[in-house]
Formats: C-alpha cells, sequence, structure tokens
C-alpha cells in the first residue's frame, strides 16, 4: 500500500511573509504577524509558540493575540478578537526590529552612490525605528564630536518611495531608501544580507551631499532612455531567423494588394487641396475603389 505524503504548512521569515520554494519574490499570500509580546516582555516567534492562546501573548497593537498553527496554511498570529490580522502596526515593527538587529550583527551598511566616497559606512548602533508607514533604522555615525545620523527606510511593497524627502531636509537628517520587495518570500539570513548590502537603495535626502540626489536622478533618466533604445532596437532589427518568414508574408502581402489594385485601382495619395474640395462620395471612391461608392 502507497502511504500519500502529508503535506506540511509553509513556513514564514521573520518579516511575516511565506518562504518561497518556487523562486525569487513568488510567494502570493500577504504577511501575517509573525512575534508576539510574552508578559515578561520578550518576543516569542510563531514556530516556539503553543497553541490557541496558551502563552497569553499581546500584538504590537496591544490586542491578545491566537497562534493559529493549523496543517494547511503556514503558522501565524490572529487577534483574539478576529480582527485586523494584517495589523500594520505588528508588520512595520517586526520590519524594523528585524533589519535593526541584522545592521547590529554586521556593524556596516551599503549605502547610495556618493562620488568620491566609499559605498560601504560603518555605525556604532542601530535602532528600530518607524517612519510613517514604512518600518526603518537609525543609525548612528561618527564619534561623540562628530555624531551623524543616518536613516534608513524599507519598502517590502513595489511601489514608489516614501514622500518624506522634505521631513528629512527640515530636520538636516540624512536618509535612504531600500528596496526588499524582491527578497521578501526569502529565509531570513538572505533578507538580512539584502538589508545591509544585497537589495538596491537610493537616497531620500542627503544633507553634506545633495548632488548625489541629482546624480542618483540622471541615472535613472540614463537607466530608462536605454531601456527605451533597448526596446527600439529589438523591435526596429528583426534577427536573421525572423527575415525568411518576414520576406515570405511581405511578399504575399504584396501579392495581394497588387490584385487588388488591378480590380479597384484606388487614389490612395491625396493632396491637401483634394480633401478640401473633392465630394465624400468621391474620396470614398478614390481612397478604397470604385467597388465602395454609391
Amino acid at each position: 500500500m502507497v502511504q500519500q505524503k502529508i503535506e506540511q504548512p509553509e513556513h514564514r521569515n521573520s518579516l511575516g511573509y511565506v518562504i518561497s520554494q518556487r523562486g525569487f519574490g513568488m510567494a502570493p499570500e500577504e504577511a501575517m504577524i509573525v512575534w508576539g509580546n510574552k508578559p515578561d516582555g520578550t518576543r516569542l516567534f510563531i514556530d516556539q509558540a503553543r497553541r490557541g492562546a496558551a502563552d497569553h501573548l499581546k500584538c504590537e497593537c496591544g490586542a491578545e493575540l491566537i497562534a493559529r498553527k493549523g496543517d494547511v496554511r503556514a503558522h501565524h498570529f490572529a487577534h483574539a478578537s478576529g480582527a485586523a490580522q494584517n495589523c500594520t502596526e505588528a508588520h512595520l515593527k517586526a520590519l524594523s526590529k528585524f533589519a535593526a538587529d541584522a545592521l547590529e550583527r554586521f556593524r556596516k551598511v551599503r549605502i547610495p552612490q556618493i562620488p568620491g566616497k566609499p559605498q560601504t559606512t560603518t555605525f556604532a548602533e542601530a535602532k528600530p525605528e518607524v517612519f510613517g508607514a514604512f518600518g526603518g533604522v537609525r543609525i548612528a555615525r561618527g564619534t561623540d564630536h562628530d555624531r551623524r545620523e543616518l536613516c534608513i527606510l524599507f519598502k517590502v511593497k513595489r511601489g514608489r518611495a516614501p514622500h518624506l524627502k522634505e521631513t528629512f531636509a527640515m530636520v538636516g537628517v540624512s536618509a535612504m531608501v531600500v528596496d526588499l520587495s524582491p527578497f521578501r518570500n526569502l529565509p531570513d539570513e538572505r533578507v538580512a544580507n539584502a538589508v545591509a548590502f544585497e537589495a538596491e537603495r537610493s537616497w531620500l535626502h542627503n544633507t553634506r551631499h545633495p548632488e548625489a540626489e541629482t546624480s542618483q536622478a540622471k541615472d535613472a533618466i540614463t537607466r530608462a532612455n536605454s531601456s527605451r533604445r533597448t526596446r527600439k532596437r529589438e523591435w526596429g532589427s528583426p534577427s536573421p531567423a525572423q527575415l525568411p518568414r518576414i520576406e515570405k508574408t511581405v511578399t504575399a502581402d504584396q501579392s495581394r494588394a497588387d490584385a487588388d489594385s488591378d480590380r479597384t485601382e484606388p487614389k490612395v495619395s491625396i493632396s491637401r487641396e483634394e480633401w478640401d474640395t473633392l465630394s465624400p462620395a468621391e474620396l470614398r471612391r478614390r481612397l478604397f475603389g470604385s467597388e465602395y461608392g454609391d
């Protein structure tokens, strides 16, 4: 007797997304709550939690949590009230704490390009922080006499960068955006590496090097123009393998056009003066041939 293999539910990473086994950032499920706060203030991951409310955990928003650990869906927490399973506060704080822990471990991070400057910077500390609708980290660089802060905001969904440039410019703090959307369904180790080095990043505001923002914008325009030129070449220049098929199609089309011309002899080229003076019936005849006349 052949025993059927029992499929185990997929696992989630620390951001709450299902770890995809199908490729790079391909899992369709939305993020769910995967961290709960114990009564003593420590955090417990969903994999270590007992089913139901046995661990008396609470969400970042203060709601009581129930551990959903069935045999089909990836394990996750839900609010005991049954509402707000996709709690925004829980997701943003989970992302911020995960990113801060990752950067504390590396003690360095890749920054967007600044002409003539290294692309990796070291720092003394990394603190989790939520910036509006974006999870992030605030790192401190330099010494006590020259302490500089850099805010790092993370995108986990495809879309525009946060509209917070003016806010950071007003307070005089540099900020950059890191796009984690292609990495959100990967294991924690890969996500951590993306946070520090691998993921694409750009300046939101740079207090000391505003020219870096201008250079970054120019690079984006150059890439867009290059992409358009590439697409134009791809569409405009057939490959050698396509030429015989194209020539055959053109020959067939020309033969049909010649036959139609012999039958109707329409006049396709019409001057501006003729457009203005000819009657509608005559225009139809000249454009489409005698068979379309009145």
